[in-house]
C-alpha cells in the first residue's frame, strides 16, 4: 500500500509539473545545445551501461562453464559491500559538480573525505573478511561456504574503488576518454573471466573483476598525470592508503588459511 501511494504521489507531481510547464513555457528544439549536452551525456550514459553490463556477462559465462548449482553460488558471493559502493559513489557525485568549479580546494578535500571512509570502510571489510564464512553459514547454509570465498575476494575491490581519479576526470570533461577505459576494462573482464574461469573455476572469474578494476583505475590516474598534469598525491593519502591495503590483503591470505571453502 506504502509503494502504492508514493507511486500516486509522484505521478500527481508530474502531471503538477506539466501543466506548469504546459502553461508557463514554450516548447522549442534547441538543436546547437541538444549537440553540446549530448556530447557530454552520451560518453557517460555508455560508460555506466558498461560497468553494470559486466555482472550479465558473467552470469553467461557461468552459464556456460559451470553446472546450474554453481549459478547461486556465484550469484550470492560475488558483490560489493553494499555500503561500500553507495558511500563512494555518493562522495564522487558530491565532489564531481565542486571539481568542475575549483579543482585545486576540491581536490584537498577530496583527499580528506577519502581518508576519512578509508577508516570506515577498510576496518569493516577486513572484519567481514575474516568472519564471511560464519556469517554465509549462519544466513544461508553450508552450502554457500563458498560464496563467502567470492565474497572475500569482491571484498579486495575496495583497494581501487576507495580511489576517485575519475572525479578529475568529470571535472576536466574527458568523458570520452572514461567511456573507452570503461570498454577496455570489459574487454580485460570478459578475456580473463572465459581464460581464468576454465583454470581456477568461479574464483578465477572473481580475481578477473579485481584485476580489470585495478587496470581501470591505473588508467585513470596516469592519464590524470600524463594529460591533465593532475598528480595522484593530490587526491590520494598514499601513506595511510599503503597501510590499509597491506592489512587487507594479509586479511584475505589470512581467510584463505583459515577456511576450508571446499
Amino acid at each position: 500500500a506504502l509503494v502504492v501511494c508514493i507511486a500516486i504521489w509522484s505521478l500527481i507531481k508530474l502531471i503538477w509539473l506539466l501543466m506548469i510547464l504546459i502553461r508557463y513555457s514554450q516548447f522549442k528544439f534547441d538543436s546547437t545545445l541538444f549537440r553540446a549536452f549530448g556530447w557530454f551525456a552520451i560518453p557517460i550514459i555508455l560508460q555506466f551501461v558498461l560497468s553494470n553490463g559486466m555482472e550479465y556477462v558473467d552470469g553467461i559465462i557461468v552459464n556456460q562453464y559451470f553446472s546450474a548449482s554453481d549459478f547461486p553460488v556465484f550469484r550470492y558471493g560475488s558483490r560489493e559491500l553494499p555500503i561500500t559502493v553507495i558511500l563512494i559513489v555518493s562522495l564522487s557525485s558530491a565532489m564531481i559538480p565542486l571539481a568542475v568549479k575549483r579543482l585545486d580546494s576540491t581536490l584537498q578535500e577530496l583527499k580528506s573525505r577519502t581518508k576519512k571512509l578509508m577508516h570506515v570502510l577498510f576496518p569493516l571489510s577486513i572484519a567481514l573478511m575474516l568472519t564471511s564464512p560464519f556469517i554465509y553459514t549462519y544466513v544461508y547454509s553450508s552450502d554457500y561456504i563458498a560464496s563467502a570465498q567470492l565474497f572475500n575476494i569482491y571484498l579486495l575491490i575496495l583497494i581501487t574503488r576507495i580511489l576517485l581519479p575519475q572525479v578529475v576526470m568529470y571535472a576536466r570533461q574527458r568523458n570520452g576518454a572514461l567511456f573507452v577505459m570503461t570498454f577496455i576494462e570489459l574487454i580485460i573482464n570478459v578475456s580473463l573471466s572465459i581464460w581464468w574461469a576454465q583454470s581456477y573455476g568461479l574464483v578465477g572469474i572473481a580475481h578477473a573483476t579485481v584485476v580489470a578494476n585495478i587496470c581501470h583505475t591505473l588508467m585513470m590516474i596516469v592519464y590524470n598525470k600524463v594529460s591533465l598534469k593532475v598528480f595522484p598525491t593530490r587526491y590520494i593519502p598514499f601513506r595511510i592508503y599503503s597501510i590499509y591495503v597491506i592489512l587487507i590483503i594479509g586479511a584475505y591470505l589470512a581467510s584463505t588459511q583459515m577456511y576450508s571453502y571446499g
